[in-house]
C-alpha cells in the first residue's frame, strides 16, 4: 500500500496493488443545526451504480463513527473519494484513502482505522486484498473495518458482505481480515508519524 498527500491540493492518493483511489475533505462548514458527515464515493465505470450507493451509505456509516461529532458543532463535513483504477478491493481501498485523508487534515477522530477487504474462492480459499479477477470467481466478498490501537488490538467497526456464506467462512474471512489490518495500520503509522492523538 502506498499513501501520497499533497498539501496545496488537499489531496490524498491511496494505492493498494493495482487499485488507486483519491480523497479529499471539504469542510468543517458551518450552519448545520447538528454536526453532520457525508461520504461520496463516485460510480467507478465498471461497477453497478446500486453498488456504489450502498458502499457510500456503509462509508457513512463507519465515518460517522469515526470522527468525533463534539468537536466540530453545528457543521456539516464531507469526504469525497474517486476511483482512479480498480482492480479489486475498491472499497476498502476507499475506507483507507479517506482515512488517510482524515489524518493527513488533522480531523478529530477515534484513531486509525484500517480496511480488508476478503474473498471465499470457488475450492473455499480466503484470500486478503482480492484481484478483480479473484473476486469475480469468488462465492462471496468481505470488507472489514478495524480501529487498530496497537499491535493485536484490533476491535471491529464495520462489515459488509454479499454472496453466499457459512457463519464458519465469515469467521475464516475475519481473521484474514484481522491479521491483514495490522500490516495496514504499520503503513498509516509510518505515513503520518506514529498514532494519532485522540480526544474525548
Amino acid at each position: 500500500m502506498r499513501i501520497e498527500t499533497d498539501s496545496e491540493t488537499g489531496l490524498t492518493t491511496l494505492s493498494q496493488g493495482k487499485t488507486e483511489v483519491v480523497a479529499a475533505i471539504e469542510g468543517p462548514s458551518w450552519g448545520k443545526r447538528k454536526p453532520s458527515v457525508r461520504v461520496f464515493l463516485d460510480q467507478f465505470e465498471r461497477r453497478p451504480a446500486g453498488l456504489s450507493k450502498a458502499s457510500s451509505l456503509f462509508l457513512r456509516s463507519v465515518f460517522g463513527e469515526i470522527i468525533h461529532h463534539h468537536a466540530y458543532p453545528n457543521t456539516s463535513l464531507s469526504i469525497h473519494i474517486h476511483p482512479l483504477r480498480s482492480d479489486g478491493s475498491l472499497l476498502s481501498a476507499a475506507v483507507n484513502a479517506a482515512m488517510a485523508a482524515v489524518l493527513g487534515d488533522s480531523i478529530s477522530c477515534s484513531g486509525i482505522h484500517c480496511a480488508v477487504s476478503v474473498c471465499v474462492g470457488e475450492d473455499g480459499t480466503v484470500a486478503a486484498d482480492p484481484d478483480e479477477r479473484a473476486e469475480q470467481r469468488s462465492t462471496s466478498l468481505h470488507t472489514f473495518v478495524f480501529r487498530v490501537q496497537q499491535k493485536d488490538t484490533d476491535e471491529l467497526v464495520g462489515c459488509t458482505s454479499t454472496g453466499v456464506f457459512s457463519e464458519d467462512k465469515l469467521l475464516e474471512c475475519y481473521a484474514a481480515a484481522k491479521t491483514a489490518a495490522e500490516e495496514v495500520w504499520r503503513k498509516m503509522q509510518t505515513a503520518f508519524g506514529g498514532p494519532q492523538p485522540t480526544t474525548g
